[in-house]
């Protein structure tokens, strides 16, 4: 899809799956204060093709390097193959690109692990929030990890947090959400006074989900804006 962006992020997460020379020509550009890469290899579990975990990693990390890309995620693929065969699609990462990616944390991984990684790295990610394997119960532990992550000057991103009232509690550094994307639902969202709402008239259908979401998006950019300067 290609968006015509009215409002312009500062922040953008892109995923390689669906990289495209508009994506990387934007995130390079002075509208771009910083972004991260996703690596897709969940994304492209769930399409059912059979992957060679190796050689995806490889040219992955081949495409970070090439474009000189500094915040990566690794394969997030810990319930898929455990975590010692994601370790070891990591250490290929780094071998190829010579940096370190952003590891993503579950919880299913123990909170042993969570210090490793932060003992390791300077930026890292949790994940399972969008899939629900965090409960919003559960949101209440964020605080733990943020302050364990700052006591180290280490970064935290929260993968998939769309919840506005999360965002504006738990202090994380940088966090993504593909909510905007819901024009195939029937949903068109709107910013007003830093909040995010969704527009929904009764009897009606939208003509073109991809201008729903065009207009949702640019939507989201004016929160994003809002959230850099007040949170």
């Amino acid at each position: 899809m290609n968006i015509v962006f009215e409002e312009k992020p500062k922040y953008v997460l892109y995923s390689y799956i669906y990289r495209n020379d508009n994506c990387l020509k934007y995130v390079k550009s002075e509208h771009c204060k910083s972004f991260i890469l996703d690596s897709g290899a969940f994304t492209f579990m769930n399409t059912g093709k059979k992957v060679d975990f190796k050689e995806y990693a490889e040219q992955y990390a081949k495409y970070v390097k090439e474009n000189n890309i500094t915040n990566y995620i690794e394969l997030d693929l810990y319930n898929i193959i455990g975590i010692k065969e994601t370790e070891q699609l990591r250490k290929i990462l780094i071998n190829i690109t010579g940096r370190k990616p952003i590891p993503v944390f579950h919880k299913s991984c123990g909170k042993e692990y969570f210090h490793k990684l932060i003992n390791e790295f300077e930026y890292i990610a949790i994940g399972g929030i969008a899939k629900k394997d965090i409960a919003r119960s559960e949101y209440k532990y964020f605080d733990y990890f943020i302050n364990e992550a700052h006591k180290k000057n280490v970064k935290i991103h929260g993968l998939g947090l769309t919840s506005q009232e999360a965002i504006k509690r738990y202090k994380f550094d940088s966090v993504d959400s593909t909510s905007w994307i819901g024009g195939r639902f029937g949903t068109v969202y709107y910013y007003e006074n830093g909040n995010i709402k969704i527009y929904r008239k009764k009897n009606s259908r939208l003509k073109s989900a991809a201008e729903a979401d065009k207009s949702s998006l640019n939507q989201w950019v004016k929160f994003q804006k809002y959230a850099d300067l007040k949170l």
